[in-house]
């Protein structure tokens, strides 16, 4: 054995500098992917809520009002006059009723205007509008004109 055996300097700055290339050519890609999946996350959640929103209409012969908003599917609302039973909550958890960026979905219900309600999330912007990851998701999905902006 060498008295002398190890690694010089220069191959020390050659490794650091090829980990270095790797982390700069493989961290965008990881970012873009980790935004894309809190964007299918957001389209889950609101599959998730519609369904909610779903049973509560099946139980309440009415879709939750403006006022009640979303929080209608965990928080019983005042009762109704003709008599119908909430059966909640009908989600598992109140978390549910916000999006992977902590803001609470928007619930948009039906009116002369649309024939059913709407759930939308402003995206990782928390603005209207929007391109790329930072689109509003709709959901249920009725066309380009809905995806806000």
């Amino acid at each position: 054995m060498k008295p002398n055996a190890g690694y010089t300097l220069t191959e020390l700055v050659v490794v650091i500098v090829v980990l270095g290339l790797v982390a700069a050519a493989v961290t965008p890609q990881i970012i873009g992917r980790f935004r894309r999946s809190k964007s299918q996350s957001a389209m889950l959640q609101m599959q998730t809520i519609g369904a909610a929103v779903d049973m509560f209409y099946v139980d309440m012969g009415r879709y939750p009002t403006e006022a009640e908003g979303i929080n209608a599917l965990w928080v019983a609302p005042t009762a109704d006059v003709g008599g119908n039973a909430w059966t909640g909550p009908y989600v598992r958890e109140q978390s549910t009723l916000s999006d992977p960026w902590n803001v609470e979905f928007i619930y948009i219900p039906p009116d002369s205007v649309l024939s059913s309600y709407q759930l939308k999330t402003l995206g990782v912007d928390k603005a209207d509008g929007g391109t790329a990851d930072a689109t509003d998701l709709v959901f249920p999905i009725t066309g380009p004109s809905t995806t806000g902006g």
